[in-house]
């Protein structure tokens, strides 16, 4: 086989993937598509990956695999005791207070 029969090869197989891309897809949105819009998303998914294959011939032999961009921190206080109100100052505004406990209305009969 020669090269150019095996590329083309490959371009009818890689037009029928983005097909039933699109397919699937549109199938998993509920969206109803019809068969030339199905062709013209397939060439829109076609234009976008090939934007993407750009990326392919970018050189990060130098770059340090990272997993976040920016270096992540930890913003949160540190949990420290302090001093805490007591159950009377806790209940003194509450009229729902059962055996020590905050009363509810009833979920379940």
């Amino acid at each position: 086989m020669k090269w150019t029969e095996y590329s083309n090869n490959l371009l009818k197989i890689h037009y029928y993937v983005c097909l039933m891309d699109v397919e699937r897809i549109a199938r998993l949105a509920r969206v109803a598509l019809s068969p030339e819009e199905i062709s013209k998303f397939s060439k829109d998914m076609k234009e976008v990956l090939n934007m993407f294959r750009v990326l392919d011939d970018v050189d990060v032999s130098d770059t340090p695999i990272t997993m976040h961009p920016v270096e992540v921190v930890n913003i949160v206080r540190p949990d420290k005791a302090g001093k805490s109100l007591s159950k009377a100052e806790i209940f003194s505004n509450e009229k729902n207070e059962e055996d020590g406990y905050f009363k509810g209305p009833k979920t379940l009969e």
